[in-house]
């Protein structure tokens, strides 16, 4: 279903429409989403703050569904993305939005099968790494020497991918929270509302923590900006803060934002840090999960082997890096960005 002045974004429409002098945001989904779009933000909306879904409707063989707008977000405003836009240092609304989310997280946790996520996880392991990676390409990237900042590894591609089919072949539970399985700057608002609900539930804290690891190393200033850029059209300021990466041969060198990394330097101990602590040590698999959760968002994204060169080696770089760690504490990332 198309809607008037409509943008697209993932699969879907959306638009901005008025009604009586009343501003509602209108997103039009494939059918096979819509049940679960639909459930997704009636269970994120119990724990989070989101816009208020008003209806919701098929029609035409698409899912509708109505939300009141919200009239903070506007062009270059409103968003996560536009406090990192137009800040250098962690001022406070950034703390205000991973706090909200610690409070949420610390509260309400369970030891469950992963069940909405797995359209960002598990279904992309045969969706996407099988459709998006030959058998030339992952022979190519399967004993290959990168440098990455300076870390020098040995990708095994083939083997990476291997592992990851295997750890998800496994149905088992984890230590899960109440999220929408993807904290991207155009999904949080400054006001700290949460938009896209599609994985809406039980998440995978490490699934979780993976999503937003990666994005705000690579993803975020980097490369959605460029394979995905219409979904910055109101939101273009970012452009001015791109990170840069230069390639020599396979050696890497990226420039990652300072203010991201201070980013997740807080996120860690205001999220992560006391999630492992309050489940009294019951987690010490924790870096297996992160590791395999973290390559379905380097390679299950965007199709990395159709990038330019030195995206494409940021990512495999990077892979490469985290699978040949073995860290105990999560602040230990840190070192190696």
């Amino acid at each position: 279903m198309k809607l008037p002045g409509n943008q697209y974004r993932n699969g879907n429409h959306h638009a901005l429409i008025t009604i009586s002098g009343n501003k509602y945001f209108v997103k039009s989904v494939p059918a096979k989403d819509y049940r679960q779009e639909v459930g997704g933000s009636l269970f994120v909306s119990k724990y989070f703050p989101t816009p208020k879904l008003v209806s919701h409707f098929m029609i035409n063989g698409s899912g509708v569904l109505i939300y009141e707008a919200e009239r903070s977000v506007g062009k270059n405003s409103g968003l996560l993305v536009d406090l990192f836009a137009q800040n250098k240092k962690l001022v406070p609304e950034f703390r205000r939005i991973i706090e909200m989310f610690s409070k949420v997280f610390l509260e309400n946790r369970k030891f469950v099968y992963p069940t909405s996520s797995k359209v960002f996880f598990e279904d992309r392991v045969e969706k996407r790494l099988e459709d998006y990676y030959s058998s030339s390409f992952i022979k190519k990237y399967s004993s290959q020497k990168i440098k990455v900042n300076g870390w020098l590894v040995t990708l095994n591609l083939e083997k990476v991918l291997h592992q990851t089919k295997k750890h998800f072949s496994v149905k088992k539970k984890y230590w899960s929270v109440p999220s929408q399985a993807d904290p991207s700057d155009l999904n949080i608002a400054t006001k700290l509302l949460i938009f896209d609900h599609l994985a809406g539930g039980w998440v995978p804290v490490m699934a979780e923590f993976a999503s937003l690891f990666w994005y705000n190393l690579a993803q975020g200033q980097r490369l959605a900006l460029i394979y995905n850029q219409g979904s910055f059209a109101n939101h273009n300021e970012i452009y001015k803060k791109q990170d840069e990466v230069s390639v020599k041969g396979l050696d890497i060198t990226h420039h990652p934002s300072p203010l991201r990394k201070e980013f997740l330097g807080y996120y860690i101990a205001k999220v992560i840090n006391p999630f492992l602590e309050i489940t009294g040590g019951g987690y010490p698999g924790w870096y297996e999960d992160f590791k395999f959760f973290l390559t379905l968002r380097i390679l299950g994204v965007f199709n990395v082997s159709g990038m330019e060169k030195n995206d494409l080696l940021l990512s495999l770089g990077y892979l490469g890096l985290f699978h040949s760690l073995e860290l105990a504490k999560p602040d230990e990332l840190l070192e190696y960005i």
